[in-house]
């Protein structure tokens, strides 16, 4: 969906028909030499947003990723921590992340 956004945001267009008929309207000799410079500077405007969009794409994933393998390692680092016999009590009144609410939450 982003990228199809971006397509028409960088103004993807073949034929530009409006700057030919303003070219004819005016008195232009040549009104269709803007055809082959619009058709590049559109490829390269569409190329330029597809590849920025791709990467953001990526880096969201890759964020994504990391995100999850801290969540998936996290209760190995706890388990490493009550093992040492430290143990985390939370706030008052939360239930401890170790042993359910032994202690009763107190610090």
């Amino acid at each position: 969906m982003c990228t199809f956004l971006i397509i028409n945001i960088s103004s993807l267009q073949l034929i530009p028909v409006n700057m030919i008929a303003y070219r004819s309207r005016y008195g232009s000799r040549m009104p269709m030499a803007i055809v082959g410079p619009a058709l590049v500077i559109t490829l390269v405007t569409t190329l330029v947003a597809v590849v920025f969009c791709r990467e953001r794409q990526s880096l969201e994933l890759k964020r994504r990723e990391a995100q999850k393998w801290r969540w998936q390692n996290r209760g190995i680092q706890n388990r490493g921590m009550q093992n040492r016999g430290m143990q985390n009590r939370g706030m008052p009144g939360q239930e401890s992340w170790t042993d359910g609410n032994a202690g009763g939450g107190r610090l």
